[in-house]
Parts: C-alpha cells; structure tokens; sequence
C-alpha cells in the first residue's frame, strides 16, 4: 500500500471507531481492536479487549454518547501507525437526562493485523480549557 492508502485506511479506522462509539455498537468497537489491544480511559484503570467486551456494552447502554475525532498526525511505519488527535466528546446519562461535554487529546497506537489496522493501544486525557 502506498502512503496515502495506509494514511486512508487508519483515517477510516478511527472514523469507524466513532461511528460504533456513536451508536452504541459494543461488537464493531470489540472487532476494531486488536486482540492484544488495550484501553487506556481518563482516570480508570486500563482495559483489555475481553474485559471491553463486557465494559463497553454496560456503559453504551446507560449513555448516549456522540465524539467526534480531528485527526492532527499520523505516522505509519511498518506494521505500527500513530494516531494524534483531539476529541470532542459528550456522555449523556439516560437516567439522569444530564450530558456532559470534554474536549480530551487521543493517542492511538495501530497495528496491522492480516492486512488491517486495529486499535493496539488507545489513551486519552482531557484538556482544560
């Protein structure tokens, strides 16, 4: 693949990260990550993808969630790409009615698997503004 299909690919990748996050789709986030991939949240403990599994259904299905993810810079070498991005995201609470809005920094680390970029390692931390 040439530079700008591997770029291509990862820019879909995240695209479809959020799009699952969007609409709650807990198997499309799980089949995203690669099968060492961990989850590094703001202030949480880290995630594996078998824990995700149950981790992220249970949250998606108490909130509504919608993000929107600015890539800034990636860096593809061989079979690990860099993501830098920012994030606008807002968690509403669906028994509470209450929503909450962070803008965070993201660090993805891929890793081509088969052919295919998975999420290896994902980190985020939110900016104050």
């Amino acid at each position: 693949m040439s530079t700008q299909d591997e770029t291509q690919a990862i820019n879909t990748l995240i695209d479809e990260y959020g799009k699952a996050l969007n609409t709650a789709d807990s198997q499309s986030i799980i089949d995203l990550y690669s099968d060492e991939g961990l989850f590094f949240p703001n202030h949480y403990r880290t995630i594996n993808k078998h824990h995700l599994i149950s981790k992220s259904g249970t949250f998606l299905k108490n909130n509504h969630f919608s993000i929107v993810f600015e890539i800034k810079d990636v860096v593809a070498n061989g079979e690990f790409a860099f993501v830098q991005s920012t994030s606008t995201t807002t968690v509403r609470n669906l028994e509470e009615e209450k929503g909450v809005t962070k803008t965070s920094r993201d660090l993805f680390v891929l890793r081509k698997e088969q052919n295919l970029w998975k999420i290896y390692r994902y980190i985020f931390n939110d900016m104050h503004k």
